[in-house]
């Protein structure tokens, strides 16, 4: 991507930021899009399809962001310390952009924000799942991908529980209670 490609999507999205502290998702046009970014229509249309297809950028690109912050190295851990870690990592990233998953709640948006986290946490718990099988450390007959779905759609459900809620996370026992809940279907 060039670097002017590059400026205007940041414009963007920096506007599509400001408005959401406005306005919920469905109300933004791309009228007020372009206006707040200073960007004009026909350079939008070039980049994106419509409003759609520019909030599915920005949602991959926020994806994105949370999956390098929530990067650990997993292979330097056992299943528990990567799992509590990586439930931090998200309540902390889910904290700091609450105000946007609030604005968007219960909106189609989030719901798929929400499903690309669900899928790469589910990701890095089945391969840890599935090394502990293979290290024989659980039981070979567990099926490494139906845990870790269950495990991050339940841990996802679980957050957007408490942001519906307004109430502060209680980061300590949703982490203790969700990697217990995980370890002990896995008899550890």
């Amino acid at each position: 991507m060039d670097i002017r490609a590059e400026r205007t999507r940041s414009m963007l999205k920096g506007a599509l930021e400001e408005l959401l502290e406005e306005k919920p998702i469905e109300d933004i046009s791309v009228s007020e899009l372009c206006g707040r970014s200073t960007v004009r229509r026909a350079t939008f249309y070039r980049h994106f399809d419509d409003k759609y297809a520019f909030i599915e950028w920005y949602l991959t690109t926020l994806t994105d962001r949370f999956l390098e912050e929530i990067g650990v190295p997993a292979e330097d851990m056992g299943l528990r310390e990567y799992v509590e870690t990586m439930h931090r990592k998200l309540i902390v990233f889910l904290g700091e952009h609450r105000s946007w998953f609030m604005r968007t709640m219960g909106r189609g948006a989030v719901a798929g924000s929400l499903d690309m986290i669900m899928g790469e946490i589910a990701v890095g718990v089945a391969a840890k799942v599935a090394e502990e099988v293979e290290a024989g450390r659980v039981d070979s007959a567990v099926d490494s991908e139906f845990v870790s779905l269950f495990y991050a759609g339940g841990m996802v459900h679980t957050l957007r529980r408490w942001m519906l809620t307004g109430e502060p996370f209680p980061t300590d026992k949703i982490v203790a209670e969700s990697t217990e809940f995980l370890m002990r279907y896995l008899g550890q």
